[in-house]
């Protein structure tokens, strides 16, 4: 998928903008393909093995990113706070902090909501 598109761009830079009917029905043929990929292994073993090292390694990475990004928002948002403190008054910030607390309990609930 990734491939034909990337000749596709390399052969015409305007067609990643132009071509999103025939990317839709690509993915779409692709993923009803699927369906008919039987459930016996098709490649050798070592290929299982290296896609569940590799997708141990993908849920880590991805975990890392997301604390990541927390803390950058996390940071942002208290920066904020002090910046509103300094420029607009003493207690002015607790707007920014009552954000975090908000959407710190609304992530937390649809964490556990599922």
């Amino acid at each position: 998928f990734f491939i034909i598109f990337g000749i596709a761009a390399k052969c015409k830079p305007t067609a990643n903008r132009e071509a999103w009917p025939a990317k839709y029905f690509l993915f779409l043929c692709l993923c009803v393909g699927t369906i008919f990929i039987p459930n016996d292994p098709l490649f050798l073993p070592i290929y299982l093995w290296i896609a569940r090292v590799g997708s141990v390694l993908f849920v880590l990475l991805q975990q890392i990113i997301l604390v990541d990004i927390a803390y950058n928002w996390n940071t942002a948002w208290l920066d904020r706070s002090d910046e509103a403190e300094l420029d607009e008054g003493p207690g002015k910030g607790k707007k920014w902090l009552a954000a975090i607390l908000i959407s710190c309990g609304i992530l937390y609930t649809c964490s556990l909501a599922g």
